[in-house]
This record gives C-alpha cells, sequence and structure tokens, in this order.
C-alpha cells in the first residue's frame, strides 16, 4: 500500500479524482470553477515538467534531447495556461490570440520530438510490417477529421481567416502526432522500453481526444471551462511525466528483443478501421439505401470476414517458421541469421549512439572429449545446459546466440572494457560448477575471445573474425580464459597469416633446407648417426624459427607435404654420402602427429626407401610422446615401421603423455631426454629424474640418448649416470650438407675440441 501511494500513477489518480469531484461541486460557481480549474491544470503540468527533466537529467546519448523536447513542450503548456487564466479572470478571450498560439507551438514541440524519437529507434527495428496498418489507421483518422472537423469548420465558422485557420490546426497537428505516437508504439513493442513508450502513446491519444472534442464544441458553441474534457489534458500531460519515469527505471536493461509477429489484434486494426469508415459511411446516406448499396455492403463484408480467416491461418504458419528460421532447434537460443541481424542494428545504434559493444565468442573446451566418450545424446543434453547457464549469467547485460557445434557467442551493447570483464569473470565462475546429466558430473569450461566495436571492427563480419582469433588465442594461452583482440593480436595474426601463405609458395620458390646436427658416443666422442632438421629462409621475412612455422603447417595440414619433403630428402642426403665414401649412419628424421595419423604414411616411407635406395636400418623416426592417446593404432603402425627396418625414438620424453603402462609395449628403439631436464642439472629434482629415465630405458633395453648438451659438466654427469649417446651446440651446432660432409670426414670428437 505504501508504494501504491507514493507511485506517480497512484499520484495521477487522485489528482484527477479531485479535479472532477471539483469540476461536480462548483458547477454553479464560474469563479472559483475557473480558479480550480486552473488550479489543477497547472499543477499537472508543474509535477510532470518535473519527471520529465528529472529524466532529461538522467537519461545518456541522443535520447535525451527527446525527454527535453517533450519537457519544453508542457513548459509552452504551462505558460499558455496560465495566460488562459488571466484571460478568464479579465473575461476577455482573443481568438486568435497568444493562448492559441503557444497551444500550437506546444503541438510542434510534441510532434518535433515524436519524429526525433521515430529517427532514434529506425536503427532498432524494422518498421515495415506495421506500415499497412498505419496507413489504413490513418486514412480513416483522416477522412473522419475532414468530415467531422475540418470541413463544417472550414464551412460554417463566423471566425476570421485567422482564427479558422487556428482552430483548423489542432485537428490537422493532431493527425500528425497520432500518426508518429501509433507508429512510436508499433515499433517500441520490440525493445525494453515498450512500456514507456506505451504511457506516451496513450498520453497523446488522450490528448487527441480531448481536442477533437473541444474543437467540435467550440464550433457548436457550447464549450464552457469546467468541461468534462478539461481533465482529459492534465491526465495527458501527467502520462508523459509518467513515461519519463519508466523509462528511466528500464533502460539500463540491454538485452536484445524477439521481433513480435504481427498480432491478431494487429491483423484485425485495419479491418476494423475500415468496418468503421463503411457503418458511418452507410449512416450518412440516412436510411437512403436501395437494394444494390446493402448488396455491395453485405458482399463485402463477406469477403472481410473470409478474407480475415485466411489472414489468421497464414499468420500462425508465420509465427511458427519465424520462430524456427530464428531459433537454435537444441537448446532455444537464438541461431545465426537472428545474430547477423540483431547484430547489425545493435551497431547501427551504437554508431548513432557513439556507444561501444563488445561481442564475446565461446568454445567449450574438451567437449569433443566429451561427445565421442558418453556419444552425441549426451553431448546435446550437456550444450542445452550450457545454453540455460549462458542465458542466465548474461541476460541482464545482452543476448547469447549458438552460432553451431559449440560456439557460442554473446552480444553486450553500450558497454566497457571493464563492464566486459565483470561479466566474463562472472561466466568462467559460473563455469566452475559441473553440470549433471543423468547421473554424469561434467565439467567444460569456455575459451572466450572479446572484440570492441568499434576499435576492433566496424561490421559484423570483421568483428567475428577479430573475437574468433582472440578465441583460439585464450585456448592457446591454457583455455578455461578470455582473451581481448589488440593490436599485438592483430600483428601475431598477420604476421601468422604471412607465415602461413609463405609456407603455400615455400616448395616452389626452393625456401627449405635441411641442416644436420651429429649424435655422438658419449665416452668415444665418436659420431654415431645425424638428426635432420629443418630450416626456412623466407625472401622477405628472413629466417623464421621452426618453433614458428611448425604449428602454422600443423593446424593448416601443410605439414603432412613438408615432412613427407624432409623424409626424402633426409634420405638421398644420407645415401649421397655413402655414395662419397663416408661412413654408414643412421639420419633421424621427426615425423608430426599428423604425419604419423596419414593414412599413406608407411606406404610414403616405403616409397621414399626404395627411391633413394637408402637401406632402412640407416633411417630413424622419431615421434613425440603424444601419439599415446590412441596407442592401438600407434603400436600397429610401429610394429609395420620396424617391420620395414627402420628404426624409432621418442623424441622430447618425459614432457607429454609419458604412460609407463604402454611404454613397455611400444615397438621402439630409443628414448630422447628434453634438453629442459638438461638446462639446470643442479637442480635436485631435474637431476632425480634424468636418473629415472636412463635407468627406464636401460631397463627397457631402449638407447637413451640427451639431446641439448651445452657445457662438458653436462656431458660428464650423464656418463656417471649410464647415459652414453648425446647431441647438442658442445659438440656442433646444426650444419648445412657441405660443412657437415666435413665433421662426417672427421668422424669424432676429441675430448679436447670440447673443452
Amino acid at each position: 500500500m505504501t508504494k501504491l501511494k507514493d507511485s506517480p500513477v497512484f499520484f495521477l489518480l487522485a489528482h484527477i479524482s479531485i479535479f472532477y469531484v471539483w469540476i461536480l461541486t462548483m458547477r454553479s460557481n464560474e469563479a472559483l470553477l475557473l480558479v480550480g480549474t486552473t488550479f489543477f491544470v497547472l499543477l499537472g503540468n508543474i509535477i510532470s515538467l518535473t519527471w520529465l527533466i528529472k529524466t532529461y537529467k538522467r537519461v545518456k546519448g541522443n535520447e535525451k534531447y527527446f525527454w527535453l523536447l517533450l519537457s519544453f513542450g508542457v513548459l509552452t503548456s504551462f505558460i499558455s495556461n496560465v495566460i488562459w487564466y488571466i484571460d478568464g479572470i479579465n473575461g476577455v478571450v482573443h481568438l486568435p490570440g497568444w493562448t492559441n498560439l503557444l497551444w500550437v507551438f506546444t503541438y510542434l514541440l510534441y510532434l518535433a520530438a515524436l519524429i526525433f524519437k521515430m529517427i532514434l529507434l529506425k536503427h532498432t527495428v524494422d518498421y515495415r510490417p506495421y506500415m499497412f496498418n498505419l496507413v489504413i489507421f490513418m486514412t480513416v483518422a483522416i477522412a473522419l477529421s475532414i468530415h467531422f472537423l475540418i470541413e463544417p469548420i472550414w464551412i460554417q465558422s463566423d471566425y476570421s481567416i485567422g482564427a479558422t485557420i487556428l482552430t483548423i490546426a489542432y485537428p490537422i497537428f493532431d493527425l500528425g502526432i497520432i500518426f508518429s505516437s501509433v507508429y512510436l508504439y508499433y515499433i517500441s513493442r520490440n525493445t525494453q522500453l515498450k512500456r514507456s513508450y506505451l504511457f506516451i502513446t496513450m498520453a497523446f491519444t488522450l490528448q487527441i481526444l480531448a481536442d477533437s472534442i473541444y474543437v467540435y464544441l467550440l464550433h457548436l458553441g457550447i464549450y464552457q471551462i469546467g468541461s468534462i474534457i478539461d481533465p482529459f489534458w492534465t491526465i495527458s500531460i501527467l502520462l508523459l511525466g509518467i513515461a519519463g519515469l519508466q523509462f528511466k527505471n528500464e533502460s539500463s536493461n540491454h538485452k536484445i528483443i524477439e521481433k513480435e509477429p504481427l498480432s491478431n489484434i494487429d491483423i484485425s486494426i485495419p479491418y476494423i478501421c475500415v468496418l468503421f469508415l463503411l457503418i458511418l459511411v452507410i449512416s450518412s446516406y440516412k436510411n437512403d439505401l436501395n437494394a444494390l448499396s446493402m448488396g455491395l455492403t453485405v458482399s463485402f463484408l463477406l469477403i472481410l470476414i473470409r478474407h480475415f480467416s485466411f489472414i489468421r491461418k497464414n499468420q500462425q504458419l508465420v509465427n511458427e517458421y519465424r520462430y524456427l528460421a530464428f531459433h537454435d532447434q537444441l537448446t532455444s537460443l537464438y541461431n545465426r541469421p537472428k545474430f547477423q541481424s540483431d547484430l547489425q542494428l545493435v551497431l547501427e545504434k551504437a554508431t548513432s549512439d557513439q556507444t561501444r559493444t563488445a561481442l564475446l565468442l565461446l568454445d567449450l573446451d574438451r567437449f569433443k572429449n566429451i561427445n565421442d566418450t558418453l556419444g552425441h545424446y549426451f553431448g546435446d543434453c550437456l550444450l542445452v545446459e550450457v545454453a540455460n547457464r549462458l542465458e542466465s549469467t548474461v541476460a541482464e547485460h545482452g543476448t547469447t546466440y549458438r552460432l553451431g557445434g559449440d560456439e557460442f557467442v554473446i552480444v553486450l551493447p553500450d558497454t566497457t572494457k571493464p563492464k566486459c570483464i565483470t561479466v566474463v569473470r562472472k561466466l568462467l565462475a559460473d563455469f566452475q560448477y559441473p553440470f549433471f546429466i543423468e547421473g554424469y558430473e561434467l565439467t567444460v569450461s569456455p575459451s572466450i575471445g572479446i572484440s570492441m566495436f568499434p576499435e576492433n571492427g566496424e561490421t559484423s563480419g570483421g568483428l567475428l573474425k577479430h573475437a574468433d582469433a582472440a578465441m583460439y588465442l585464450a585456448k592457446e594461452n591454457g583455455k578455461n580464459t578470455f582473451q581481448f583482440y589488440d593490436e599485438a593480436l592483430h600483428r601475431q595474426l598477420a604476421y601468422k597469416m604471412e607465415i602461413e601463405n609463405g609456407l603455400r609458395k615455400a616448395f616452389d620458390n626452393k625456401e627449405f633446407s635441411l641442416v644436420y646436427q651429429p649424435k655422438v658416443e658419449l665416452k668415444s666422442g665418436e659420431i654415431i648417426g645425424m638428426e635432420a632438421l629443418l630450416r626456412w629462409q623466407h625472401p622477405k621475412l628472413g629466417f623464421i624459427s621452426p618453433m614458428e612455422f611448425i604449428p602454422v603447417a600443423e593446424e593448416t595440414g601443410q605439414i603432412v607435404n613438408i615432412g613427407h619433403w624432409v623424409l626424402k630428402e633426409a634420405c638421398r642426403q644420407n645415401k649421397l654420402w655413402q655414395e662419397q665414401g663416408l661412413h654408414n649412419l643412421s639420419v633421424s628424421v621427426n615425423v608430426s602427429v599428423r604425419q604419423f595419423q596419414d593414412s599413406s604414411f608407411l606406404n610414403k616411407v616405403s616409397s621414399i626407401l626404395e627411391e633413394t635406395g637408402l637401406s632402412p636400418r640407416c633411417l630413424e623416426l622419431e615421434i613425440t610422446e603424444s601419439i599415446m592417446q590412441d596407442i592401438t593404432h600407434s603400436v600397429d603402425i610401429l610394429t609395420q615401421i620396424r617391420s620395414l627396418g627402420v628404426k624409432v625414438s621418442i623424441d622430447d620424453f618425459g614432457t607429454g603423455y609419458s604412460s609407463l603402462n604402454v611404454l613397455k609395449d611400444l615397438p621402439i628403439d630409443t628414448l630422447k631426454i628434453d634438453k629442459s631436464f638438461l638446462e639446470n642439472m643442479s637442480d635436485s629434482m631435474n637431476s632425480t629424474m634424468i636418473k629415472s629415465i636412463i635407468k627406464l630405458g636401460l631397463n627397457l633395453k631402449l638407447n637413451v640418448i640427451a639431446e641439448g648438451i651445452e657445457t662438458t659438466e653436462q656431458m660428464e654427469k650423464l656418463i656417471e649416470n649410464q647415459c652414453n649417446l648425446g647431441q647438442g651446440y658442445l659438440f656442433s651446432h646444426p650444419l648445412p650438407p657441405e660443412e657437415f660432409s666435413m665433421l662426417l670426414q672427421k668422424g669424432s670428437f676429441s675430448k679436447k675440441s670440447l673443452t
């Protein structure tokens, strides 16, 4: 009850009730009736003006000027009512006078405000579906206004030309206001502020009703102060103020609303208007109807009924298709077409209001594992739960869409970077809680890429592309995190793209080459083999590290062709050295996971050996521990490689997916200790790890070789722990074939040369 008493609606009801009581009780006292009527009108003006000024001060952007124009309109109305009261006391009626001119100017301000508002909203809503209704409605309204108001006043008025034009100005301006307010009501239904705009439409509708009755009574010469319609203008003024307060209360909600389809009432409006006009036309005949006119009327009504029935059925189908067109069938979130449509409107409004918009692209980490392990049914259930959690988290800030698969996008209009970070952190925090699906407790986390409008792009395509790039960087940074797109990332992506494009031309331009690093027997210093390493000299970027271009080649799939060339070139070069009389040593070649998984990999290895004439025992393939993710397939491939006579080693052992349970069953020859363990051998933990790997390898009857040896102290420690093979800068940097030939001729390293 307290809230009701404090509400502006309660004030309006109380104010108007007292107003009507005063009119009814003071009807016999003209002086008091004038004072009371003026008091209630002016008080309504002052209260409404106060509310509108508060709204103007609190609203941001171009929207505030709409409320400023309405405030000026109410202020002008207040001034005109003061003059009207003074004229009434003095018993002077000027027509046309300052009061009438100011009232007309008030209507001009209202019309300007509505037109300004229509221009602002044109970026947010498609008005075309409502235009037919508006045209029919305005046609009927204009016909009624001309027939009952404008034409009679013009023909029968006893006033001067100026007074007649001024009197006619009311219905003419009313037509503009009614069109603008009804238009505003229609397009506002697809915004979060439709309640505020409904009050505006009600205010102007009531004002126009009062104006029409006033002009009609004035034309008949029977209008008197204290008429039953006098409170209508005060109600209209107060409704404008309440609309401002409603706008203040709702304007913080930025969620995009789905455009409402035409309702049955919307569809009925043109028929009701035409039917109403038909009734008036028939009544104008004054019972002088013949059979033809009656038959035409009945036929017209039957056609209307039949057509309306068809329209209703079609509208139901349109509504169903519309839902399917703009919603994801699995999660019921908006889909990609809806995202593209909404984002375009959001960006247009952001441009108009000079605000920023954030686009968040989310991809679920490890979703594929859950989908592959439990099946698509559980994957779909998980996506539904994820959608619900996203929707509940961002509902107050923006709109969530599902683009497809496990990819979602969130649009945050009218935001800032700090606000965006707050929303994102809440998202990540909410995903710390597991999802419970039919007895399974599932945990997934999102990787989130963020692009900001306008600094990261001015089109939906550009923003989505940059958010996608930022998202992949978030995944590379450990997943379950977020990344903003910025200039540094832009340069990184541009560099990556240049690498990607360059890789496609590197073969034709012969930009790739191989260098070789010797493998050494640590105690004797004898060279017992070499590793072939890929180098790329880009014509524009210069030397590009394998650490930079190999991941790009893996990602794009070009690593398969590159790996084939490396393998073939290494075998060819080794065979050439053997033909030159150098020792028959084994050359090691790195094989990527993608190469290893290629169905034609075995055939390619066999063909290269046959083509180059290199003995299989002089080739060693180095693979990474990541092949253990699919151990059954890996064991099968490795077994076939060994059957060819080719040796196999595990590179960078101890840094990946090592599993002692399956290591004993892998058909391999060598373990390579990763150089990261050698960088700080004085550390007790590193030292223990090295000893354990060496002991494990020896117990499994495997060769153990350490890579990255740079000091004699490291070499001596390895020898002390029974690791007899190694490679690294202590012996030699990777060398081109010509220089490496000289090293092979030498055959070994003396201890003196290593100190």
